[in-house]
């Protein structure tokens, strides 16, 4: 079983998303496809996996790369709940907290491989937070999920560079410095010019210190003036790094002028509903 799930895939990137996926420009996740396929990466799709068992996610095999995943236009959570916390009436297609199922789900197939997060679900929770499901403040999710990198923001310009640098040979551990990203590590002494937040398990114990966290991380959402954001988790350190520049006018339309098939695309295993992208502020490769 163990060399089945062990072998290489065809594909350079596999993306996970807990949408249908659609081969057009509204979908987060086709963006994010194409601008990879436009630099010359091959790039599978897994929609709508069954998450009870590791079967779909290891169909495509493991990728040369990473997997990228994302819970897909809408936080899981919210997808499944009310506000007021009653199930809503359809069939639950996404798993509550999908973006930690589905990490789960890969590490357990493949232990070694590399996982990028992105999508609001992910973005809403790269540092300490509160979760109004729970009523409990809570990791950040690249601890939780074991991940190496969460995008935030819009991810194009983020997720290209990490593939190009994982392409080069970089290991993933030693990528600290791409602007968009969130990571962990056990010591920061690649940094300089950072802000200190208060720590996880301080504002687990004092609300003055999750507001103050919170204020901090607000004022360094500009990329033109934010720094690196250290918060501690235990012995490691999750790092904010500064959120990627805006795209030119120029970029965008490059971006959303891609070859899109306006379809189902015929390279995808796919488990559906449909949705659009995110516009929070905070999502990557959401749809």
């Amino acid at each position: 079983m163990q060399n089945k799930l062990s072998h290489i895939s065809k594909y350079d990137i596999i993306l996970i998303t807990g949408d249908n996926f659609v081969d057009h420009p509204s979908y987060g996740s086709a963006i994010i496809f194409k601008v990879l396929e436009k630099q010359g990466f091959k790039v599978g799709i897994i929609s709508q996996p069954d998450y009870t068992n590791i079967n779909d996610f290891t169909k495509l095999g493991k990728p040369r790369l990473f997997f990228g995943i994302t819970s897909g236009h809408t936080d899981s959570m919210i997808a499944n709940y009310s506000a007021n916390k009653n199930p809503r009436d359809h069939k639950k297609i996404i798993p509550d907290k999908a973006v930690l199922v589905y990490a789960n789900k890969i590490k357990e197939a493949y232990k070694d491989t590399t996982i990028v997060l992105g999508g609001i679900e992910a973005s809403l929770r790269r540092l300490a937070h509160y979760d109004y499901w729970d009523n409990k403040v809570k990791n950040s999710i690249i601890v939780d999920s074991r991940a190496d990198f969460i995008v935030y923001g819009m991810g194009e310009a983020q997720i290209v560079e990490i593939a190009q640098r994982l392409d080069n040979g970089e290991p993933a551990n030693e990528i600290n410095n791409v602007r968009g990203a969130v990571i962990a590590r056990n010591n920061i002494d690649f940094l300089d010019n950072y802000i200190a937040l208060p720590s996880n398990d301080e504002i687990k114990k004092s609300k003055q210190k999750f507001n103050q966290a919170f204020v901090i991380t607000q004022e360094n959402m500009n990329p033109f003036t934010a720094k690196p954001l250290v918060q501690g988790h235990g012995n490691r350190y999750v790092i904010q790094l500064p959120p990627s520049m805006p795209l030119t006018a120029k970029e965008m339309d490059s971006i959303y002028d891609l070859n899109y098939t306006r379809n189902n695309s015929p390279d995808v295993v796919k488990f559906s509903i449909t949705a659009h992208r995110g516009c929070c502020g905070a999502c990557s490769f959401c749809s």
